[in-house]
């Protein structure tokens, strides 16, 4: 339900992880559980709508031009929202 691409591959001992999202619309997902890793998240939303998951915490709605920075062992989920494909810009630290 969704692809990424890693910005920057070449460079090693990052402090940031860069990466290009594409979140495919229309797609009902069931998880298990939420994604949990050290660090912290950013995420804006290039194109199209997001629904953002936060463990705790009721569901945040993005536009295209919105973003959202949180603790990333917080367990987390990314959908699109709509009826294209949503486009994210999401940079975690190491």
């Amino acid at each position: 339900h969704y692809v990424y691409e890693m910005l920057f591959p070449e460079v090693w001992n990052k402090s940031m992880r860069p990466m290009m999202g594409t979140l495919k619309a229309g797609e009902l997902h069931e998880f298990e559980e939420f994604v949990r890793h050290p660090g912290q998240e950013f995420l804006t939303v290039m194109e199209g709508a997001v629904t953002v998951h936060l463990e705790g915490r009721e569901p945040v709605r993005l536009e295209a031009g919105d973003s959202i920075y949180f603790d990333s062992a917080r367990g987390h989920l990314y959908a699109s929202n709509g009826d294209e494909d949503a486009r994210i810009l999401v940079v975690c630290t190491a």
